[in-house]
């Protein structure tokens, strides 16, 4: 296939596109915010390449190289900005391009060297590497963007230097020094750190750190004098980065012991400084950056290991801000040699199992364990491990580390003890979604060939915390186990009635003269195993019926009787806040009960629309385009559009609301023909 003919057939697939492409393909958001960077005339130096795929720049807070193309009738996109997935510069591009289709307006070819199509990976030689993170490198090691200016003349005639550090390496002298002087006259941050780096080798290390204390009380000065929450856009703020330059010196100069006494200084009104000033968290991790250089400081000083360590906790206690985490790092990834190393591990355990020892913050003694653990590995320290475990289990109530060492060693009696301790005492309360110590236990009863245990604990879990998602997993484990009906059944009647199988207090089901269990009413026998849990301290259960889990259950089987019966139940009104989800509700009962489903999108519609800003209108949008799919399927399109209308007139000064209804009223429709 010649290229024209290949550009051609790219172009023919752009020229289908619909609005109703690129809202699957896309959020509402970011389709909306690429709409008005087209529409704002962000794109620029639109180019095709011989193989149909469309390049431009698109300005956003700097000028992108994007790049859009069809692969296998499947649309991509790709841009040098920082956001990892389809951005608002790839739509602007795509829809910019489509325009210039509509209008029949040239676009020319770009070349195989084109520098966006280098930016981009797009040529055989893919995207260039980032800049090493190493001390040479620097946003000065990347290429400009533009290659319009001619090369600096080198003294090698053969080629022009590489990168801004091979320039200044040719540089005579006395052209260094014009630089400096011209870089400190611009530039504060550059005239405080040629003056640090000047009193350190002149022997004036007083005067510096004294012009360091200085400055860190001026950081105090004014702490609360503009009130709490005022930023950078304000006047006022205070600037930490004289402070760090001088800590830099320091550090360099290996003066630990003024470094760290410094430190202690700047911690000290660190918290006051963040309350009065921080508003969008930038003034702290200024802060925090400061700190990682006292904290490398603390690493390098001739203090024992377990006064580091001291000073290390001391540190970490001294905010309530989480504004050490970067130096606790940069001080235990300190160069060390194996001896030291061995020294301040030794040290650290000490602390650990000193049962006096209440130096160790609560919220820093987890990273400390792991830190040695991993320290303990690398010695090859193994036959230590488990038992610090043990003791921090105990200590701390993290059962969690200790099981998974364990199972590890293939000890599964002892990590089912210790689970099962971790249960009692109320141990490893993770975050939602994160696995659990009941988690943990199933993985042991399965590798113990007790899979029907694994499912009594799954079951557990349903009856402590009902939802959708645990309902599932447990309907799936009685899948595996051939006990579905039984189980399902008892799962929906706790769901309408509280009643479960079994209780922390005894059987509900009355147990016959052979021992078995026997259920009451219609429902059949419990089929799973007692996992004899101990009982965690639970919060007050749900009202019956458990509407919402109902709801959610029937949405996710796609059942549009059971979702109205759900939603339609008189429960919700005794719910404060109900978070009732009319949309799911609507696209399950739609083709059924059509009118209902009419109903909930103009109703979400309408009240979103109560609202103003771009927000409120995506959400509108995002009714109104279910509404319009169903009244079509229905052969109601006249419904639909004069509905549309009727919204159109209602909202009319609504100028940001217009291009939604546009595309809404476009449909199927290609924009090019818009």
């Amino acid at each position: 296939m010649s290229e024209s003919d290949t550009m051609k057939m790219a172009q023919d697939r752009f020229r289908t596109l619909t609005w109703d492409d690129l809202q699957e393909w896309i959020d509402s958001r970011t389709l909306e915010r690429g709409a008005t960077y087209q529409r704002n005339g962000r794109v620029t130096e639109i180019s095709r390449t011989p193989d149909g795929k469309v390049v431009a720049r698109v300005q956003g807070s700097q000028r992108y190289a994007t790049m859009v193309w069809y692969d296998d009738n499947l649309l991509r996109g790709d841009c040098d900005c920082p956001y990892p997935g389809i951005c608002k510069h790839i739509i602007a591009l795509i829809l910019e391009y489509l325009e210039r289709l509509k209008s029949l307006a040239p676009i020319p070819t770009a070349g195989p060297d084109d520098q966006r199509l280098l930016l981009l990976g797009a040529t055989d030689g893919g995207r260039p590497d980032k800049p090493d993170s190493g001390d040479d490198a620097d946003e000065f090691d990347e290429q400009d963007e533009d290659q319009d200016d001619a090369p600096t003349r080198s003294s090698h005639p053969s080629a022009a230097p590489a990168t801004v550090w091979d320039y200044l390496a040719e540089r005579p002298r006395e052209r260094l020094l014009e630089l400096l002087q011209g870089a400190a006259a611009l530039s504060t941050a550059v005239r405080d750190m040629l003056q640090s780096q000047f009193q350190v080798e002149t022997g004036q290390v007083g005067k510096m750190v004294t012009a360091a204390r200085r400055e860190i009380a001026a950081l105090g000065s004014d702490i609360g004098r503009r009130g709490r929450g005022w930023g950078r856009q304000y006047e006022g703020v205070p600037d930490v980065e004289p402070v760090k330059t001088r800590l830099i010196a320091l550090l360099q100069a290996g003066r630990a012991g003024e470094l760290l006494k410094l430190g202690e200084e700047l911690l000290g009104i660190s918290d006051e400084l963040i309350e009065s000033y921080d508003e969008e968290g930038e003034f702290a991790a200024e802060i925090e950056d400061c700190l990682a250089v006292v904290f490398e400081g603390l690493a390098q000083s001739d203090l024992p290991p377990a006064h580091q360590l001291r000073r290390l906790f001391t540190f970490h206690g001294s905010s309530e801000y989480e504004i050490t985490g970067m130096g606790e790092n940069a001080f235990w990834e300190t160069e060390r040699s194996p001896k030291d190393r061995d020294v301040l591990v030794t040290a650290l355990l000490d602390a650990l199992n000193d049962p006096d020892e209440d130096l160790i913050p609560g919220s820093m003694r987890d990273g400390l364990v792991d830190r040695a653990i991993e320290a303990l590995e690398t010695a090859g320290r193994m036959q230590e491990i488990i038992p610090l475990c043990e003791r921090e289990a105990e200590r701390t109530r993290c059962y969690m580390r200790l099981v998974d060492r364990l199972i590890a060693a293939n000890r599964w009696t002892e990590a089912e003890k210790w689970c099962r301790r971790g249960i009692q005492v109320g141990g490893d309360r993770p975050l939602w979604g994160a696995p659990t110590i009941e988690d943990r236990l199933r993985t042991i009863y399965e590798n113990m060939d007790r899979k029907d245990l694994g499912a009594a604990i799954v079951a557990e879990e349903f009856f402590r915390k009902a939802s959708a998602d645990t309902f599932g997993e447990m309907i799936a484990e009685a899948e595996s186990l051939g006990v579905r009906p039984a189980v399902e059944a008892w799962a929906r009647h706790y769901l309408e009635t509280g009643q479960r199988p079994r209780t922390a207090a005894g059987d509900t089901a009355e147990t016959n003269a052979a021992g078995a269990k026997k259920s009451p009413g219609k429902l059949p026998l419990w089929p799973l195993p007692d996992p004899n849990l101990p009982q965690r301290e639970e919060s007050e259960p749900p009202p019956v019926p458990m509407v919402r889990t109902l709801l959610d259950i029937a949405i996710r089987e796609k059942q549009p009787d059971e979702v109205l019966k759900w939603y339609d139940h008189p429960r919700w009104t005794a719910i404060r806040f109900p978070e009732i989800p009319h949309a799911q509700v609507a696209a399950v009962v739609g083709d059924r009960y059509p009118d209902r489903a009419i109903a909930i999108w103009k109703k979400l519609t309408e009240d979103a629309l109560e609202g103003t800003g771009n927000s409120a209108y995506q959400a509108a949008g995002n009714a109104l385009r279910p509404l319009r799919d169903l009244l079509i399927r229905q052969k109601r399109e006249p419904e639909w559009r004069e509905y549309l209308s009727s919204i159109r007139a209602q909202h009319r000064r609504k100028r940001n609301l217009m291009p939604i209804l546009d595309r809404l009223e476009s449909g199927s429709r290609p924009i090019v023909e818009t």
